[in-house]
């Protein structure tokens, strides 16, 4: 190449980036022009300058949407719903006959005997008073000489105490209406008008707490031999530190823990051979992941809102593919009829060799990291994703144990954090309890007492 080409070359290469420096001066112009007029605006009002709530903030981030689909049906209770309403009783407690005395057009005196011509009820509660129980003991002396006394009940422990009955009131309104120690103390003093210090309510649920233990221990060992199990944690204060919650829970059962660490030894602390018999579902969490079970089911629910997210942020076509074939998942397990047809069986294999093909599939590359991070995870837990399809009782979703943690987070809501590592364990034996009472269809109050009058106090809860 001769001097003159390169020449002619060179000029030809300013001339272009010439072109491109005018091209950018002119954004540049652009763009300093726009940022000029923003800060000459003022400054909107949001909820860190004013009093406007938060769920008013510009660019606010929308909390999870539906994950539902719409069936066409109307809210509210559907054709065939069974609804109730309040009926009149057959026994009543008193009677109040309203008798008319005079006529009210002549003022004549209309005697005793009337026509009943109809009723209504009024369903009302008495004036709540104290009953007061004296135990008296007695001594008698036998012929051959020995002296025999009779012995209080277990329940007068002491000269004046309070019953078992306001023991099972205070673990109720604490553990199962989540009110703190001094919203119960003013309710004893203003409603039942029992003058109880927010000391004796303490006592009355550690009290309450020994007595559960046992049953405690016995719903852990039900977990721990149960065909499923679905598992959370969440954070929760403790005295200004932050602990963690944890749950393990099925249809009928429910376990909560209190634990220092998120960590997996909260888990050896509760299962230390982990849970060998049971279907796991957990969320993506590793320490959950970890624990030896028979199989895993990851949920869906989750992965759903993740992928929605790259949906609505990215327009991820493999995204949005994927979450169809869950939704084709759902619906198939609503219409699978157990044990597994030879139909179903081969429905169930399409949906799981579509998952590989998806999960080995190339995303774009303008895809971002998260994207390719979230199907390299679902490519590694392949296995547990769609094992809710070939089992029965298997929930696709882990929600609950979401529902078995939020009742910490309502707790401290409304009472505010733990005081003490020996209260959050006593919340968590009892509530571990008044769940599986109800999820057994029980009626909650009724259970407490006669946990609190029949079962004797176990070991210290500290430590549990």
């Amino acid at each position: 190449m001769d001097l003159e080409q390169k020449i002619n070359e060179l000029f030809s290469k300013i001339d272009s980036l010439n072109k491109e420096v005018s091209e950018l001066k002119k954004r540049n112009r652009y763009l300093e022009n726009k940022i000029e007029k923003l800060e000459k605006k003022k400054p909107k009002k949001n909820s860190s300058n004013s009093s406007i709530p938060p769920s008013q903030d510009p660019n606010r981030i929308k909390p999870n949407q539906s994950l539902r689909k719409k069936t066409g049906k109307k809210s509210g209770g559907q054709k065939g719903h069974k609804g109730s309403t309040l009926k009149m009783h057959d026994k009543v407690d008193q009677v109040i006959n309203h008798k008319i005395a005079n006529c009210t057009c002549c003022g004549k005196q209309l005697g005793s005997e009337q026509q009943y011509i109809g009723k209504r009820q009024v369903v009302d509660i008495p004036e709540i008073k104290s009953i007061v129980t004296e135990h008296r003991i007695y001594s008698k002396k036998c012929m051959c000489g020995k002296i025999n006394r009779s012995k209080y009940p277990k329940q007068a422990s002491s000269p004046i105490s309070y019953g078992n009955n306001i023991e099972t009131m205070i673990g109720y309104l604490s553990v199962r209406q989540y009110m703190s120690m001094e919203r119960i103390s003013e309710f004893f003093g203003q409603v039942l008008h029992i003058k109880i210090s927010q000391g004796t309510v303490s006592n009355k649920l550690e009290s309450l707490a020994k007595k559960c233990l046992p049953m405690y221990k016995e719903i852990q060992k039900r977990i721990l031999s149960s065909e499923v199990v679905g598992t959370d944690e969440t954070g929760c204060v403790i005295n200004g530190i932050k602990n963690w919650v944890w749950a393990w829970q099925n249809n009928k059962l429910t376990y909560i823990s209190i634990s220092d660490t998120r960590g997996y030894r909260a888990i050896t602390d509760n299962f230390p051979e982990g849970l060998p018999n049971s279907i796991l579902v957990s969320d993506c969490w590793a320490a959950q992941l970890k624990t030896p079970s028979w199989k895993h089911q990851i949920c869906l629910a989750h992965l759903q809102r993740e992928l929605k997210y790259f949906i609505e942020s990215q327009k991820s076509r493999w995204s949005r593919k994927y979450i169809n074939l869950i939704y084709q998942a759902l619906e198939l397990k609503r219409k699978i009829s157990y044990p597994i047809s030879r139909i179903d069986k081969t429905k169930i294999k399409i949906i799981k060799a579509k998952s590989w093909h998806l999960l080995n599939q190339k995303l774009k590359v303008e895809a971002t990291d998260k994207l390719h991070a979230l199907r390299k995870r679902l490519l590694r837990l392949s296995e547990s994703i769609w094992t809710f399809l070939d089992h029965q009782n298997v929930p696709p979703d882990n929600n609950g144990s979401e529902r078995a943690i939020r009742n910490i987070k309502v707790k401290q809501k409304v009472s505010g954090q733990f005081r003490s590592d020996n209260g959050a364990s006593q919340f968590a034996i009892i509530r571990s309890v008044i769940d599986t009472i109800s999820k057994n269809d029980g009626n909650t109050f009724d259970c407490l007492s006669h946990i609190t009058n029949l079962v004797p106090e176990y070991t210290s809860v500290q430590n549990v």
